[in-house]
């Protein structure tokens, strides 16, 4: 599957787990990482501690990209207070706008891992096809992967100002309405304009193929047919532009992800019946967060080949001085993670030491799985039931 495999190469060329490993970090240090790095967004630190090993790993690494960025810290602090600041005016109804467009970031995320998936080097691209790849990026960013966390962000700015906040309304409002209405908090202005224009004028110059080349500079015109206005820009303000999109994007979803990490209880409390409507998530979107937290822990993911009968998942040390068997037997939890992304009937974690030998087979059933996942049993209820294939080396 070729976005499993380029979540691989993410992970062993971008990600910096791996390389910290080999540096001598321990996995140890990189979870006291994340909880420092990461303690100023959260109010729970029971909730940071739980997810510092696992689905707050790609996080953590997402944020390492803005960590020198002080406006990008600032306006993440508040944009989590403002999430607060709803919740402590309208528990209920908060977690409701979150869940009722939950659905709609699910949508999101799989446009994201297409846009993701048809990426290439844009540097080498003669200015003609370089200013229409980027520009395009940008309206397929705003419009197709952005739209539902600004209807979420306008949604609980408006609740945190004690508005009027009506979600199905603001589900079928024009990307144009959206911005406007979420500039009229100064505090977020920076956010979503960005270089004089609103992040929907951008979209449109994108779908509407409003800009032109004229020797190195790019004309983009934009505004009501009525009152036309240009902007010129140079192939490196274009790419800024583009880059400013993706970190709007990338501020919204990390406020949105650690405020539901934070509030998990409360969340899950005040919806115990919700469901995702369409459940059929890109397997790429689970996987980078099992991979990250994997990594982080010191291994190294090589493969991952599943279907309904059977799913394996091959990890290499990352520690080179290390207790082999103690590490292998660790690996073995991952069986039930695997079960929880995959639901394979059989399930597999093959363990190989750093020179790629293999030195541990575990497997285990999803009847074993779904009794800890019901509450029937405990965790140690997998390490009782869970075959340990020791290697010959």
């Amino acid at each position: 599957m070729k976005g499993i495999q380029k979540v691989i190469d993410i992970v062993q060329n971008e990600s910096p787990i791996l390389q910290l490993l080999r540096l001598g970090i321990t996995p140890q240090q990189i979870k006291e990482d994340v909880i420092d790095e990461l303690r100023r967004f959260f109010v729970n630190e029971e909730k940071l501690t739980k997810y510092s090993t696992a689905d707050l790993v790609g996080d953590w690494i997402h944020f390492g990209k803005y960590r020198n960025d002080d406006f990008f810290i600032d306006m993440l602090i508040q944009s989590i207070e403002m999430y607060r600041t709803a919740m402590k005016e309208n528990n209920n109804f908060c977690v409701e706008i979150i869940t009722i467009l939950l659905n709609e970031h699910v949508e999101s995320d799989k446009r994201l891992w297409s846009f993701l998936l048809t990426q290439n080097n844009k540097k080498e691209l003669d200015i003609y096809e370089y200013v229409d790849t980027v520009i395009n990026d940008m309206g397929r960013i705003i419009e197709g992967i952005s739209k539902s966390i600004l209807m979420e962000f306008l949604c609980i700015n408006k609740l945190a100002n004690k508005e009027m906040v009506e979600v199905q309304k603001v589900i079928k409002q024009d990307l144009g309405v959206i911005n406007r209405e979420l500039l009229l908090d100064t505090r977020f202005v920076d956010l979503f304009l960005i270089k004089g224009l609103k992040l929907s004028d951008w979209r449109n110059i994108a779908y509407h193929h409003n800009y032109k080349i004229k020797g190195e500079e790019i004309w983009c015109e934009y505004g009501s047919k009525q009152n036309r206005n240009t902007i010129i820009l140079t192939k490196e303000e274009l790419w800024e532009t583009l880059q400013s999109v993706v970190k709007t994007l990338d501020l919204l979803n990390l406020t949105h992800k650690l405020f539901l990490y934070d509030n998990e209880d409360t969340i899950l409390l005040t919806n115990s019946d919700f469901e995702l409507v369409d459940i059929h998530i890109r397997p790429e979107i689970w996987f980078i967060t099992l991979v990250s937290s994997i990594s982080a822990q010191g291994f190294e993911v090589i493969d991952l080949i599943t279907n309904t009968e059977c799913s394996k998942l091959v990890l290499r040390e990352s520690i080179i001085e290390s207790d082999a068997e103690t590490r292998a037997i660790h690996s073995s939890q991952f069986a039930y993670n695997l079960w929880y992304y995959s639901s394979s009937e059989k399930l597999e974690v093959e363990y190989r030491l750093p020179n790629n030998q293999v030195y541990l087979i575990s497997s285990t059933t999803s009847e074993v799985c779904e009794k800890i996942e019901n509450k029937e049993k405990g965790i140690e209820y997998l390490a009782e039931h869970i075959e340990l294939n020791f290697i010959q080396c």
